[in-house]
Order: C-alpha cells, then sequence, then structure tokens
C-alpha cells in the first residue's frame, strides 16, 4: 500500500494528511492542491484494490483449511473477548511451519 502511494507522487505523510483532512472539519481551510487530491484519488483505488485481493486470497485460505467464513469470524470474535482462548490459537500459530 505504501508503494502505492509514493507511486502516485506522494508520501506517506502527505497522504495522511489529507486523508484526515477529508475526514475532519477543516473550516474551508485547503490543506492540498489539485493535483495532490488526484494522486490521492489514485492512491485510494489502487489501496483498495490491493485490500479486495488480499481480502479474496485470506478467503481462499480460511475456506481451503476447512472452515467457513462464517464460522472463522465467529471464533476470532470470540478470541477478541477470552484470553484463554486467545492463547491457544496463538500457541498453535507459533506451531505452524
Amino acid at each position: 500500500m505504501v508503494k502505492a502511494v509514493e507511486s502516485e507522487g506522494l508520501t506517506v505523510e502527505q497522504f495522511n494528511t489529507i486523508a484526515d483532512s477529508q475526514t475532519a472539519a477543516t473550516d474551508g481551510q485547503t490543506v492540498s492542491t489539485e493535483a495532490e487530491e488526484r494522486q490521492f484519488a489514485s492512491a485510494i483505488e489502487t489501496i483498495i484494490a490491493i485490500r479486495q485481493a488480499a481480502e479474496s486470497q485470506m478467503a481462499d485460505v480460511i475456506e481451503g483449511s476447512g472452515l467457513s467464513l462464517d464460522r472463522f469470524n465467529q471464533i476470532l470474535e470470540q478470541a477478541a473477548g477470552d484470553e484463554g482462548l486467545s492463547q491457544r490459537i496463538g500457541e498453535q500459530i507459533k506451531l505452524l511451519p
């Protein structure tokens, strides 16, 4: 994702500043140029494509292990609230090659 931002000619700091300015009230103050806004929009499109591909790959791996996505998410949610379960999952992960 960093490469996507940098390939558009922005630094990660510039990207984050623009993103922050779009979600916060700036009282009409401009924190970026039109060119930076175009670069930002293009980087966002690339990042979305990267995330979608990663999510698809993760889904394939989860389903390939024999779990449904729903069941995987249920276990993940339960582990977030159960320290013992979270530790057991962590121990199993350490055992993976």
